[in-house]
């Protein structure tokens, strides 16, 4: 697929902690090239904003992972997120859940505000 995308090979340095000792995957939300490699290399479920629903095979993704959505105006499904994650933090048996802290992509001239769900566990967070 990468290769479609005209990328021949891209090293990755280190490696991805297993599921039993890091739950939340976390990266700096660039471009989709970012999510494809991580997805591809450990297979998570992931968070992502319900206006994703409408692209093409998406929502078969999001059922195939058991993908967390967020409603972003919806204060309460906000917070049912937040919650979900930290179940799937504490359950042992529960996939790694790839998080965008930042909830949105950016250039990666600025830092946006990270939200605070992967970090309001208390829990190892793997970054990168």
């Amino acid at each position: 697929m990468l290769f479609s995308l005209g990328y021949y090979k891209i090293p990755i340095h280190g490696r991805f902690e297993t599921s039993d000792k890091v739950k939340l995957l976390m990266a700096n939300h660039v471009s989709l090239l970012e999510v494809i490699i991580l997805f591809a290399e450990t297979f998570p479920s992931f968070v992502s904003r319900i206006e994703n629903l409408s692209i093409p095979l998406f929502p078969g993704i999001v059922r195939a992972v058991d993908g967390i959505i967020v409603d972003r105006s919806n204060k309460s499904n906000k917070n049912g997120a937040l919650d979900e994650i930290k179940r799937r933090a504490l359950d042992p048996t529960a996939p790694q859940v790839m998080i965008f802290p930042e909830g949105t992509c950016g250039n990666s001239n600025v830092l946006f505000r990270f939200n605070k769900g992967p970090f309001s566990l208390g829990k190892p967070v793997s970054r990168h």
